[in-house]
Order: structure tokens, then sequence, then C-alpha cells
């Protein structure tokens, strides 16, 4: 098993330029998974504003703590931090959120024979035209992230999450070690006919 780390180191430079160029815009509701100690989800919540909502789910409750003092701190209040395994039970109103940041752990619910149960708790909750934001780790041998035995290419990602109802909207460059991904949901009207 591929042991999730409970905790989110910065690998970004600059989140908030990565989360615009995934198309994040003010508004909405979103939905940030293993949301780790939440820079990601901050980062989210002042770029979407005082309208939105961003639920932080992480199953660690260390990190959920960590969270909340920093969005205290930063004076957000559109963050609701949840403790909760997003493979078990996401517990967010369904059909609510618009979109879906997976953040460096598509590679370990892949690995740990997860992502059918994520992905299926992702379609409760997420609007039925709503979007699925991927960070990932390149699938090169470059001594960061997890081994390269796990880390997945773009189209490996996407090939996952296409049985799901899921196609490619964008995909970019984050940095020299990181890829993004946005997935757009397909209607059950479009994909049958």
């Amino acid at each position: 098993m591929h042991e999730h780390s409970g905790c989110t180191k910065k690998m970004l430079e600059n989140p908030q330029q990565a989360l615009r160029e995934a198309g994040l815009a003010p508004g909405g509701v979103l939905l940030d998974i293993g949301t780790g100690t939440g820079y990601l989800a901050i980062a989210a919540a002042e770029i979407m504003g005082t309208g939105s909502t961003v639920y932080a789910l992480d199953k660690y409750a260390p990190s959920i703590a960590a969270l909340r003092q920093d969005s205290a701190a930063h004076d957000l209040k559109n963050i609701v931090a949840i403790i909760a395994d997003a493979a078990i039970k996401i517990p967010v109103p369904r059909h609510t959120v618009d979109l879906c940041l997976m953040s460096n752990v598509v590679h370990g619910f892949s690995a740990n024979a997860e992502l059918d149960a994520t992905l299926k708790q992702i379609n409760a909750v997420l609007k039925e035209e709503g979007r699925i934001i991927v960070f990932e780790f390149k699938k090169i041998d470059n001594g960061f992230g997890p081994p390269i035995s796990i880390k997945m290419s773009p189209q490996e990602v996407v090939d996952s999450m296409q049985p799901y109802g899921y196609a490619l909207l964008k995909q970019f460059d984050v940095s020299a070690i990181q890829y993004g991904v946005v997935l757009q949901r397909i209607s059950l009207q479009e994909k049958h006919c």
C-alpha cells in the first residue's frame, strides 16, 4: 500500500498562478481532496472570494487542525475543513461542487486501488457539468514525489478517469517537475448520444 503522507509540502512555487491556469475564478464551490495542511485550499479560497465555499478534506486530523489554524490566521471564512477519507465518504451535499481539486493524490489512490471508490464519491458530490483539476508529479525519475513506479503520466490520469464520465479539457506544465490536467464531466446525455 502507498502511504498517504497526511501533510502537504508546498510543491507549487506559485499556487495561485497554477490554480488560475486551471481555470479557478471568483465564486463557486471547490472540493480539495487530500488537502493536507491546506496551502492550496487557502490559495483557492483567496482567489474564489467571500461568496464561495472551499471544502478541504483530509483523513489526518493534525493536518486539518493546522489548516483551521492557518485559515483563521488569514481570516478566510469560506474554508470548511473536514476530517474524512475520500475513498469511504465525502460528507458534502450531493451535486453541489463545481470543481474538485486533487493535488498529488491521484497516484496514491491508484496505487492503493482506491481510485474507483474515490471517483464514485466525487461523482456523488460534483455537479453534472463539474470539473476535476489534477496536479501530479511528472513521470520522470528526478528524486521528487513518489517512486516512479506509481507516478502517472497525464494520459494515464485521463485514461483512469474516462470510465467515470470525464474528458480532458486542458493539460499544462505547472513546473519542471509537475503537470496539471483539467477534466470536464460529460453529461450522461452527451455520453450516450
